[in-house]
């Protein structure tokens, strides 16, 4: 494994280039909407996890033909939990829309998933195109809410990812999990999602 693949999952799957025509105003978010009100802290988590630097990236991509990012938030946070230098990690999206944004996400990706095998993740400037093979993935305490896949890279080695995608009300929130040594372990998903507030 080498110190590339973190850089791969961090500029393809979750791309830290944000579009770079951006629009010129940004979305308004309602007055009730604090998308940090639905980050886990370290205390949910086992107690071997620690907190990680959080990169602070976007997922601007397209899963199975769904465009995870398709306007401007209005308001957005993240976090990202580790159990050391190799992980395994979790990682947390928070995205409030004032729109029906979410509900359109969450919708397009429980008909997209179930029956896709792959997708291509448009690379940068500084990347190349990546082709991820996904398979869906059972998370036996998630609920029906949740659209969750495991993601490989086609092309070996590469980074196992399991990611989950679900909404409360407008507010879109995003997981992945993965490790540099090993597979991920559904359960760590399983228990990110049961302590995000309702």
């Amino acid at each position: 494994m080498t110190g590339r693949l973190p850089l791969l999952l961090l500029a393809v799957v979750i791309s830290s280039v944000v579009a770079a025509c951006q629009p010129a105003a940004q979305p308004v978010p309602p007055p009730d909407v604090r998308p940090e009100d639905y980050l886990i802290s370290v205390d949910d988590l086992p107690k071997e996890w620690r907190p990680s630097n959080d990169p602070q990236t976007g997922y601007r991509t397209q899963v199975c033909g769904v465009d995870l990012e398709p306007s401007e938030p209005a308001a957005t946070a993240s976090a990202r939990f580790s159990m050391g230098p190799f992980g395994p990690f979790v990682q947390q999206y928070v995205r409030s829309y004032a729109d029906d944004t979410a509900e359109q996400v969450i919708t397009g990706l429980s008909g997209e998933v179930p029956g896709c095998t792959s997708y291509v993740a448009t690379g940068t400037r500084q990347t190349k195109s990546a082709t991820f093979l996904i398979k869906p993935l059972r998370l036996d305490t998630a609920g029906p809410g949740v659209v969750s896949w495991r993601q490989t890279p086609e092309t070996d080695p590469g980074l196992i990812t399991d990611l989950a995608f679900f909404r409360r009300g407008n507010t879109m929130i995003a997981f992945l999990s993965y490790s540099l040594r090993r597979e991920p372990d559904p359960k760590v998903l399983e228990r990110a999602i049961a302590a995000v507030p309702k």
